[in-house]
């Protein structure tokens, strides 16, 4: 009633509101002199009295004046009641000083819907303040055009709406005054290009942006430089002093120059993004920022660079050292306490650096809340890269498949929402998990008879069609998609014991890879599968025996070094590769003990799906080489853990094993 124009309308409208309360068709709030409707029907009935052509304008009639009547300081408190109102009448709306100052209204209503994590709603309205802007607005009100603009271009980018952010990040380029305005059109156009896989793009942009900023990347770095580099830089950072010591010296000093501030959240950027396809670029971009900090100061953005050093450290096989860069940039983002850099440096030091040393499970609500985050504060592409990380660690650690599967459900419907390339790389697990479950979506003839059973190493089911993957021409966008779809091919194809599958799913695997896999926990769960398909193929008699000796060797070449600093991951992984190649030497004592100790160490380390195959592998040994009242203790254990770990396909298969001759292993 305080929104009427006069007193005598308050009261005359007061007197027919009560008289609706009377009618029980109106609830009266007293202390705040309002009223609502008793139910919504009621409200329902009641608007469709007033003709649909004119509900547009009787909406923005409500807009308008609660615009009036509102007090400045009343505004955000009201925004959304009002923008409810306003913005479904803005086609009527001509006068452009009202459109100005509607816009104003979409800028607090579009923040404070940010503020809250309410992306689709901050998106609508700064998208719909952008709208009532015309290109002289820039001159008349600058900083309203540009925060509309570059807070559109963030909320659409959170939101997915790629296209529209790319056409509203054109205006502020083309528009905006000092360079310095345009940094954050332009992080949101790098990061929208990355979030979309076009990783061409987002180099051609970062490299633009730093020359305009001073710094100079070469697109394509040489080995030797990356590695002359690192050796030159690694003395600065002062590796004898304690990381309390270090961190207190690095946040001694700020950064203050803007071009330099900017320039590191760049290379923090590029970096990321270019990680996967072009991995001498990124090692460039983190040791480039990281000698910003010491020269600079810091910034914000110092503690992803410290993860990311962290994560270069690890690759140039200095595990101590970037497991110190990790701690650094943990304590570098405690103390400036940003969630908005918390999912990327989450992901770099849980997912890529620590699990180098510390135990696997150790990361995995670390890498979860990294992605809440990321998801509450915008940054999908780094909540998707967390999650996705997770998954796979958590598919290596033997997490409850069941569980699992249900939680990717849930992942993959944020993802296809958001368009998130990361999608096309969980699909492929999320449908070999439910395969091992035992929801395979193609049919095959039974060996053993006339029976049918399902083949658990196509990934043809719900979740996906592996042809629409592997049927289509090789594209640097989908090659880590294919070496995943074919890896895990591999990998269920020799659970199944189907050898000769799985030797031809891993050759393929290798035959398609390009530069490192991105975690650590993909590189080690492919380098275990591979190694075992190899000694299995020496094994077997294969005239390619000699190949296959040099994979194996080369896979326990790698398990020995990740086992020598992260031993509770992988050094049981390690003993069943010695168990292998003794059993396939002819040493049974060697064989046997390795197994063993094997068992053992899955099981003290909680890795239920390696413990199952352990006793499965030792159960197929001793019907080979001792007999069959040998194997089944072992072979009776696997398939119980096989049953803890939800793989029911895995179950049925040992079951029809345990009831024909296992002669052949």
């Amino acid at each position: 009633l305080a929104l009427l124009p006069s007193d005598n309308e308050t009261v005359e409208a007061a007197v027919i509101a009560n008289m609706a309360v009377d009618e029980g068709l109106l609830h009266r709030d007293v202390s705040s002199s309002s009223y609502r409707f008793v139910h919504d029907q009621v409200r329902e009935a009641a608007y469709s009295i007033i003709p649909e052509a004119e509900r547009d304008l009787f909406h923005l009639s409500i807009g308008r004046q609660l615009i009036q009547r509102i007090p400045p300081q009343d505004v955000e408190e009201n925004i959304f009641a009002v923008l409810g109102q306003i913005i479904r009448g803005i086609p009527f709306v001509e006068d452009h000083s009202e459109k100005l100052t509607i816009s104003r209204f979409c800028l607090v209503g579009g923040e404070k819907a940010k503020s809250t994590a309410s992306f689709h709603f901050a998106a609508e309205y700064l998208a719909q303040g952008c709208e009532l802007l015309d290109k002289n607005d820039w001159e008349i009100d600058y900083q309203l055009a540009l925060k509309l603009h570059t807070g559109a271009a963030n909320a659409l980018l959170a939101v997915g709406n790629y296209e529209r952010m790319l056409q509203t990040v054109e205006k502020v380029l083309a528009r905006g005054k000092a360079f310095s305005d345009k940094f954050p059109a332009y992080y949101a156009m790098i990061h929208g290009a990355g979030t979309q896989g076009r990783v061409n793009e987002v180099v051609r942009y970062s490299l633009d942006m730093l020359n305009a900023l001073g710094v100079s990347l070469p697109a394509k770095p040489e080995m030797e430089s990356v590695q002359e580099h690192y050796k030159k830089l690694m003395p600065k950072l002062d590796l004898q002093t304690d990381c309390t010591s270090f961190v207190r010296q690095l946040q001694s000093r700020r950064a203050e120059d803007p071009n330099k501030i900017a320039a590191m959240r760049v290379l923090s950027i590029l970096g990321r993004f270019s990680f996967i396809s072009n991995q001498l670029l990124a090692n460039m971009c983190t040791m480039t920022g990281i000698t910003l900090c010491l020269e600079n100061g810091i910034t914000k953005e110092s503690a992803l660079l410290f993860a990311m050093m962290g994560s270069l450290a690890c690759i140039m096989d200095d595990y101590g050292e970037g497991y110190r860069f990790g701690k650094i940039a943990l304590a570098l983002l405690r103390e400036t306490n940003d969630k908005a850099l918390l999912p990327r440096v989450y992901m770099i030091v849980f997912g890529l650096v620590n699990i180098n040393v510390d135990p696997l499970q150790a990361g995995l609500e670390q890498l979860k809340y990294g992605y809440e985050i990321g998801l509450s504060v915008g940054d999908t592409e780094f909540a998707f890269t967390n999650i996705w990380i997770y998954v796979v660690s958590a598919l290596v650690c033997g997490r409850s498949l069941q569980s699992l599967s249900e939680e990717i459900s849930s992942y993959l419907i944020g993802m296809k929402a958001y368009k998130n390339h990361m999608q096309h790389l969980l699909l492929p697990y999320g449908q070999g998990i439910l395969n091992l479950m035992g929801e395979t979506g193609r049919p095959s003839d039974n060996r053993q008879g006339d029976n049918r059973q399902e083949l658990p190493y196509i990934l043809r089911g719900a979740l996906m069609n592996e042809s629409n993957v592997l049927d289509r021409p090789l594209t640097p966008r989908s090659v880590k998609v294919v070496q995943t779809v074919y890896n895990l091919k591999a990998m269920i194809a020799y659970l199944f014991r189907e050898y000769d599958v799985a030797a031809q799913c891993a050759e393929k695997a290798e035959s398609v890879a390009s530069g490192r896999s991105f975690s650590p926990a993909t590189q080690v769960l492919s380098s275990f599968y591979r190694g075992l398909i190899a000694i299995q193929m020496c094994r077997t008699g294969t005239t390619q025996a000699e190949k296959w000796r040099a994979v194996f060797d080369r896979e326990m070449t790698k398990m020995k070094k990740w086992s020598a600093t992260a031993s509770w991951n992988c050094e049981h992984k390690r003993l069943l590769f010695q168990a292998e190649a003794a059993y396939c030497a002819g040493d049974r004592v060697a064989a046997k003990i390795a197994y063993e100790d094997s068992i053992r160490l899955a099981a003290d380390h909680g890795f239920v799906s390696d413990q199952a195959l352990a006793c499965e592998r030792i159960g197929l040994f001793c019907a080979d080489t001792i007999g069959t009242d040998a194997a089944l203790p072992y072979l009776q254990r696997a398939l119980s853990l096989y049953q803890e770990f939800g793989a029911e396909a895995k179950v049925k298969h040992l079951l029809m094993c345990l009831s024909i001759p296992t002669g052949s292993s």
